[in-house]
């Protein structure tokens, strides 16, 4: 018989339960475990059994959860304090891991969303780095769905020794086994089971989204939607086909692994026996021991009953796997039932088209953004056409105006004609043409004019001139002029007079020689097109270094033609985006 100790809800010891009776201790592998127990309804102590008080087990501590009055007693049910993470929750959606994030971080990940630390991480024997989602979740559903991928079989262990309380992830070791149960020395009753109907050899795993742009593990399976157990089982089992739909899988790799851990728990039968043994003090084994029945199975204990009472006998469960056919059932099932009570997301097509002029220097640019929450891409596809260059108005008459031109520089030329020839004349005034006469001048022509009598001799100047009218003869000889030119700096004015043009407004083409267009995808040369229109699928183009469309960004398309031209882009996308978001404007 055991005793019970209760604590209150600081931990703190108060009380024994002596009276305590028909106190049985269920356990699970990887679960929520309980206790059971009545007592007297006339027991004082019944008043430290209190809602949420502590009870200890040598298996675990419990937090009181249920009480039923009966007539001459009262029940109580009490769950393992592992239950205390169903009180806080992860509100919202969540995703938390993939590369860089490992088992033990997204562990701790969730412990940190506790209101009160009552729980810490102290081993983690894995090593992965899977994505996981979480929408609304409270945080023993999120703990317990981290090790659900994991290829290796693996149990929680908890402390409650001391506090704050820990927990591990652990993997399951079966070389020794803890427990033997046989016929005539402990075995009380032997009851195995197993269910065919659970086979599965290939399992079409499917994760997050609906339809066409469900994801499936194609992308890296060579192009196959399943996986399929080795050719022994099929021999042996025929082709046993299931479909597992668990949205929470976003990643093609952590469902492919998730689903590969599950085809290898069904890929034959489960079997489970639950051995009915007498208990014995020096038994020492727990949930994911292996035990050995009737020296025939080696298996792993998943459960466990205790009945405390005075023959102590327990019944045990055991399977061929840590992971009860139970679940691993019921994941099948239960995911495919919650998928048609809700949907994800949804698929969006949308288009949108940009017509301008653009040359060789300057392009047709179309900007689009891709939201962070498009999940999925299907195709992104552009139409182009590339017509005549187009103008919208014309000039038809001019105005006026004027202008000046620039200044004009002066100038200056010093130089001599050529030879002046000689003449004859006569003259009257012999005082202004004879040089040194009295009139004291000679025009300049000193040297150069020989003067002549009326009888033809030459004049001299102290010859008596005859009486009366008389005429005088004057020859000038072969002679030269000297000369000077001077322009002066001076400016040029031309005026157009004031005048309006009028313009003609329509459509008029200018018809360019395109002979090919260039495709730019975010700034990057992709495709020439030696044509005047083309569909062209943007999709591949628009990878980044990791093989993927950047997200919550903006991409462009660019057409720049060989010569001028109006170009005309058609854009069409079409993607799944799934209905999550921070705002609904």
């Amino acid at each position: 018989m055991i005793l019970l100790e209760v604590q209150d809800t600081n931990r703190k010891k108060i009380a024994y339960l002596e009276n305590a009776f028909d106190i049985t201790e269920e356990l699970k592998i990887n679960s929520i475990n309980f206790v059971n127990f009545s007592m007297p309804k006339n027991d004082p102590k019944n008043e430290h059994l209190k809602m949420f008080n502590y009870v200890k087990t040598p298996h675990g501590l419990y937090r009181i959860l249920k009480v039923t009055e009966n007539e001459d007693s009262y029940e109580y049910e009490a769950e393992h304090v592992i239950a205390t993470l169903l009180d806080h929750v992860i509100f919202g959606t969540v995703v938390y891991g993939n590369l860089g994030i490992y088992t033990k971080n997204v562990v701790q990940y969730v412990l940190n969303k506790q209101k009160v630390k009552n729980w810490v991480l102290d081993e983690c024997d894995f090593s992965r780095q899977f994505e996981y989602c979480w929408e609304n979740e409270n945080l023993a559903g999120a703990l317990f769905s981290i090790p659900k991928p994991l290829e290796a079989e693996y149990i929680w262990k908890f402390n409650t020794d001391q506090y704050p309380w820990k927990l591990s992830l652990k993997k399951l070791s079966k070389e020794e086994a803890k427990l033997h149960v046989r016929p005539k020395k402990n075995q009380i009753s032997l009851k195995a089971t197993s269910n065919p109907r659970d086979i599965c050899t290939r399992i079409y795993p499917l994760g997050y989204g609906e339809g066409v742009n469900q994801l499936t593990i194609k992308s890296i399976n060579n192009g196959i939607p399943y996986l399929q157990a080795e050719q022994k089982y099929i021999d042996k089992y025929g082709l046993q086909e299931r479909v597992w739909i668990d949205r929470r899988y976003e990643k093609a790799d952590s469902l492919k692994d998730a689903a590969q851990v599950m085809l290898d728990r069904l890929k034959e039968p489960i079997m489970e026996f639950e051995v009915d043994f007498a208990l014995f003090k020096d038994d020492d084994f727990t949930l994911g021991d292996t035990v050995v029945v009737s020296d025939k199975y080696r298996d792993t204990i998943i459960g466990i009953q205790y009945n405390y009472s005075d023959i102590m006998t327990s019944k045990v469960t055991i399977a061929n796997d840590s992971t009860s056919i139970a679940g691993t059932v019921a994941d099948l099932a239960d995911r495919q039932r919650i998928e048609m009570t809700y949907a994800q997301g949804a698929t969006q097509l949308y288009a949108q088209s940009i017509q301008v002029n653009a040359d060789n220097r300057y392009g047709a640019e179309l900007n689009f953004y891709v939201p962070q929450e498009m999940r999925v891409i299907n195709k992104v596809i552009a139409k182009v056409k590339i017509d005549s260059f187009r103008a919208y108005s014309k000039a038809i008459k001019g105005g006026g105006g004027s202008t000046d031109s620039t200044d004009s520089g002066g100038g200056y030329y010093d130089g001599s004609s050529t030879e002046g020839g000689g003449y004859q004349t006569s003259t009257s005034d012999i005082d202004q043409l004879i040089p040194g006469s009295q009139g004291g001048h000679n025009h300049g022509m000193e040297g150069l004019i020989q003067m002549f009598g009326y009888d033809g001799q030459p004049w001299k100047k102290d010859r008596f001139l005859p009486s009366g009218n008389h005429t005088h003869f004057m020859t000038v000889k072969n002679h030269t002029h000297g000369f000077r030119i001077n322009i002066p700096s001076h400016r040029h004015r031309f005026e157009v007079k004031d005048h309006t043009h009028d313009i003609e407004f329509g459509i008029f083409r200018s018809h360019g020689n395109v002979r090919y267009f260039t495709v730019k995808v975010n700034g990057k040369v992709k495709d020439t097109i030696y044509s005047n229109s083309g569909e062209i699928d943007l999709t591949t183009y628009l990878l980044n270094n990791k093989n993927v469309i950047s997200r919550g960004s903006w991409h462009s398309v660019e057409i720049v033609p060989s010569d001028l031209a109006y170009v005309t882009i058609d854009l069409f996308f079409q993607g799944f985006v799934q209905s999550r978001g921070d705002y609904t404007v």
